[in-house]
């Protein structure tokens, strides 16, 4: 899901909530997959990777668009 970067920055409360809900959905799961535009904000992709980590979603994997 996609989750784009609006005038106030990241949407990180919205990213929770899926985030939550996948959790939720899938308790057994740990594994997240993030794809990030050269563009994105590092304490972006922090906050996100601490929200993740939060929810005990600890196999995160980063990579740019398209790969």
């Amino acid at each position: 899901r996609e989750f784009p970067r609006g005038a106030d920055g990241f949407d990180l409360t919205a990213a929770k909530s899926v985030l939550e809900g996948l959790k939720q959905a899938r308790p057994e799961r740990v594994e997240v997959k993030m794809s990030a535009e050269d563009a994105v904000k590092y304490n972006d992709i922090v906050g996100v990777i601490d929200t993740c980590t939060g929810l005990g979603l600890t196999g995160i994997q980063l990579s740019p668009i398209g790969t």
